[in-house]
């Protein structure tokens, strides 16, 4: 009813795409410019509900992001029920509370049921099927999305994250790099490409396209996270959140302090902590966790989570902490990761999570030899590994070929701090620039 409105609308929803910290604010202050000159502007809401979301998901510091994105999405439903865009704003929205997979999923074929041709419904069912594993349904639901918008960044960098959760590193850099060339000025697009450089052990190149954008906090995030792992100093980019502070005392080895923060933070899930519980050995905070949390850990009680890392390491601090407690549900996760590894072998593999896992899972069997198998396999990428799960292969540790192995990854160690290192003594004048894209896609 207003051009106003209009106008409000298409720059706020434009802004927001970048993914930037600084664009998702302007998307937001946008917006609720659009919905004040018309509050009865349906899809105007819904977005303003999706900026909210990602002010959230991209660390911005608003308690109340969350609770006005429901807000504004129950007013758009309440508009228009029937709208395309409305119902795909609402499956985000979704996506970021604790509904499940199937629920997700359902909600984006709801929107893609009331307009076939939208893009970003399909693109939000393939990132949904993608966190959770189901990579091939993920790649199909991508694929579509990239048909109806072939210009649409987002889904260039979904297609990289699939290709890389699949092992497929020279096509996770290469789609990467089209992200980034069809939004140059993304820094967010800066930090996936980064992403991909490591990788693919090239932990230098990642550091100067890193270094190109330090001032955006997806950049900073990503560049801390690599000093903290290689034991460098960080203080000249920003203070610590909860996750890098314990980042910093695992690689101090200073358990007993992890544990107490542990105790008293509320910002981290139930699964994330009886994960790091089960990293330190404090199976006793583990269980009381799984025993005080029976509705979320049901799905990875009864085997139906999905085959992502992030599932598979929770079912592996679940069996690992049930059968010390000779809890009898152990037996039901036990079937469930037997399932998921029948046949399963190390093999080019994107993540070193996926050798971590496969290493403690065949702990977890009584099969030592099996744990080397996959940590060998990891140390011959030739990629430094901060390794994981510290408990469950606590019983490798007299065994020379672990010994050798650990040995292996600290030379990686110094060799990626000493190249690092390099480059901030004498930083060039310009760190990084998309320029370089022409040379960098492989054929």
């Amino acid at each position: 009813k207003s051009t106003k409105a209009l106008e409000a609308y298409l720059k706020g929803k434009a802004a927001y795409v970048t993914r930037d910290a600084e664009d998702i604010q302007t998307g937001i202050t946008e917006l609720i410019r659009a919905v004040t000159l018309d509050p009865e502007f349906a899809v105007a809401h819904a977005k303003l509900a999706r900026a909210y979301t990602l002010s959230g998901s991209n660390g911005l510091t608003d308690a109340n992001a969350n609770p006005r994105a429901q807000i504004h999405i129950e007013k758009a439903l309440a508009l228009a029920p029937d709208d395309s865009e409305v119902l795909s704003d609402y499956a985000w929205w979704l996506n970021s509370s604790e509904a499940s997979t199937d629920k997700i999923a359902a909600a984006f074929d709801a929107a893609i049921a009331a307009n076939p041709n939208n893009a970003d419904a399909h693109r939000g069912k393939g990132f949904v099927l993608m966190n959770n594993g189901r990579f091939d349904k993920a790649k199909i639901a991508l694929e579509r999305a990239k048909a109806l918008n072939p210009r649409d960044s987002l889904i260039y960098s979904n297609l990289a994250n699939l290709a890389g959760l699949q092992g497929e590193l020279e096509t996770q850099k290469n789609i990467s790099i089209e992200a980034l060339l069809l939004n140059p000025e993304s820094n967010y697009r800066r930090a996936g490409l980064a992403a991909s450089y490591i990788a693919l052990g090239d932990v230098a190149t990642a550091h100067r396209i890193l270094q190109s954008c330090r001032s955006e906090k997806s950049c900073a995030d990503d560049l801390i996270y690599i000093y903290l792992r290689l034991g460098m100093q960080t203080d000249d980019l920003r203070p610590l959140n909860d996750y890098e502070s314990l980042l910093k005392k695992y690689v101090a080895g200073d358990f007993d302090q992890i544990a107490q923060h542990l105790s008293v933070n509320t910002e981290f899930s139930a699964t994330y902590k009886v994960h790091l519980y089960a990293i330190i050995g404090r199976w006793d905070e583990a269980y009381t966790l799984i025993q005080k949390n029976p509705s979320i850990f049901e799905p990875y009680l009864s085997g139906k989570s999905s085959n992502s890392d992030a599932n598979i390491y929770t079912q592996i601090a679940l069996l690992a902490t049930l059968e010390r407690k000779r809890d009898p549900r152990a037996a039901a996760v036990r079937t469930s990761l037997s399932n998921k590894y029948k046949n399963i072998v190390p093999g080019k593999r994107a993540h070193s999570n996926n050798y971590i896992n496969g290493a403690a899972w065949a702990m977890l069997n009584d099969d030592p030899d099996r744990a080397m198998v996959w940590l060998n396999a990891m140390a011959d990428r030739g990629i430094y590994t901060l390794l994981d799960h510290d408990a469950l292969l606590e019983p490798l540790k007299p065994r020379a070929d672990y010994q050798a192995f650990l040995a292996r990854m600290d030379g990686f160690k110094a060799r990626d701090r000493a190249l690092l290192e390099a480059q901030l003594a004498n930083p060039p004048k310009v760190w990084w620039s998309p320029s370089e894209l022409a040379k960098a896609k492989t054929p």
